[in-house]
């Protein structure tokens, strides 16, 4: 959770939820949106449990497999949390490149819970999930209005447990699947519990994305009990633009490159860090990366919206009303059983007098293995983008996209689901206000849902009129829900799966 001035405000949700999950107000991607659900399901689907690489990890060597279960082996025991802000996750970096099929791994701990009575460090016993979080290489295409199908290795997961410690390196118990550079995956301790219980007033939030690790909440465990309290990894996602004091630089039109070369303001951040980064020319100019938002051009465009499940909304026009604030993030299609993802960064409002024109966080992922999820008066699970922001005579930044939920439970009950997108600024100006950012993508693979309430908007545009545009909405998808074509019998759904249309 990002403590920033700006973080988003919670919307109210829409849309109650009752058995089998169908969501008619948001309709999936056209291609990949709720493939192999079932592959996931912890109660008996293609992989016995854990999800990733369609392997079974419950014998792993020196694991007890007659206490290990798809739950979690309950271990870290019962969890009561009363206080404000809690972290559950620890979290490390893959520092030497991991080959595929390599079960030695260097990892750099960086970051421990902050509740529980387990020891910070990765020990043996642990489940931990490998992440390659970033990465994209070469050839990368800016100001691209294609979405983009995540299907390489670059968001790839799976879930394993440590098997030795050996100071900084790690025996899993299972293979890598795909490659990890150096860098370019983290590894997340995934907590195995009894009960928890997260009282009124009280969250449990994700690590913020800090550019190799982060971004992600997640855990095991028998029941969950939201008594009030929150789970979040709201504006835990990708990096927004961060704004520059340029000067009155003017007419710029360049997708690429800074306000001086004819460019313009940063860029969000998104699953290509070679093109984030202040004061990088590649890094800066109208032209979206991806999911991340472009800045806007000089002089004053806003930044263009972040995004996810739906794509983010362009940035308000420049100081001459010409049309050049960033362009829109796209949306990423993926399939969670193998593939994770976080909402994209806004882009930079370009700024001449300030440096006030920040893009917004995307939401990053909350990902959890719950038999029973139970919400009371209000509890909440939320992965929102962050709003952008400005100041009045300067371009304003582009809300981040909304990020992901990823729950697989026996039944959930009463819960409110979140993952919009962040608005973007509004400056008071004629010129230069931010997009909103896409709404983010929530997948729930359940047996029953009763109460259960799902919002996945889009983020606001700053002020009207000014050729900013909103955010589109995302992406609301469960286990039995069918591609166009698809049949109950194809092999991705199980006999008995209640199954719907997942699209208008």
């Amino acid at each position: 959770m990002r403590s920033c001035a700006h973080v988003v405000a919670c919307v109210a949700t829409a849309g109650v939820l009752s058995g089998c999950l169908r969501d008619t107000s948001h309709p999936c991607e056209s291609a990949g949106a709720c493939n192999d659900l079932d592959a996931a399901r912890p109660d008996g689907g293609a992989d016995g449990g854990e999800a990733g690489d369609g392997a079974v990890h419950d014998d792993a060597p020196g694991i007890d497999a007659t206490v290990d279960n798809p739950w979690g082996d309950g271990h870290h025991g019962d969890l009561t949390i009363s206080i404000a802000q809690a972290q559950i996750n620890g979290y490390g970096v893959i520092r030497q490149d991991a080959a595929a099929g390599a079960t030695l791994v260097a990892v750099q701990h960086r970051d421990g819970a902050t509740v529980g009575s387990w020891p910070d460090n990765f020990e043996p016993g642990d489940r931990v999930m490998i992440w390659r979080t970033a990465g994209l290489a070469a050839p990368i295409t800016s100001g691209t209005t294609t979405p983009l199908v995540l299907d390489g290795d670059v968001g790839r997961w799976y879930v394993t447990r440590v098997v030795e410690r050996m100071t900084d390196r790690l025996t899993l118990a299972d293979a890598l699947p795909f490659a990890c550079p150096a860098n370019q995956a983290q590894i997340i301790k995934l907590p195995e519990l009894d009960t928890v219980t997260v009282n009124a007033a009280s969250e449990v939030f994700a690590e913020d994305w800090q550019g190799e690790y982060g971004g992600l909440v997640g855990f095991y465990a028998n029941e969950l009990v939201l008594d009030t309290g929150v789970i979040s990894a709201g504006s835990d996602g990708f990096n927004g633009g961060d704004p520059e004091d340029f000067g009155d630089f003017s007419n710029c039109t360049a997708l690429d490159g800074r306000s001086p070369s004819g460019g313009g303001a940063a860029k969000g951040e998104s699953l290509v860090p070679s093109r984030y980064g202040i004061g990088v020319s590649l890094a800066s100019g109208r032209g979206n990366i991806y999911s991340g938002g472009g800045g806007g051009n000089c002089r004053n465009g806003g930044g263009g919206g972040g995004a996810l499940g739906g794509g983010g909304g362009v940035g308000g026009n420049d100081l001459d009303a010409r049309p050049f604030g960033g362009m829109p993030g796209v949306p990423v299609i993926f399939a969670p059983p193998t593939h994770l993802t976080m909402g994209g960064g806004g882009g930079a409002g370009e700024n001449n007098a300030t440096t006030s024109g920040f893009g917004g966080y995307g939401g990053g992922v909350v990902w959890l293995t719950v038999r029973t999820v139970r919400c009371l008066g209000g509890g909440a699970i939320a992965a929102s983008g962050n709003d952008g922001a400005g100041a009045p005579n300067e371009g304003g930044g582009g809300g981040g996209g909304g990020g992901f939920i990823y729950i697989r439970a026996e039944t959930i009950t009463g819960c409110s689901l979140r993952a919009v997108g962040g608005d973007g600024a509004s400056t008071g100006n004629t010129h230069g206000p931010g997009g909103g950012g896409g709404g983010g993508r929530i997948v729930l693979v359940t047996d029953a849902m009763t109460g259960v309430t799902t919002n996945v908007s889009g983020g606001s545009a700053g002020d009207p009129g000014l050729g900013a545009a909103a955010g589109q909405g995302g992406t609301v998808c469960g286990n039995g829900a069918l591609e166009p074509g698809e049949t109950c019998d194809d092999g991705n759904h199980r006999p008995g799966d209640a199954c719907t249309t997942c699209s208008e």
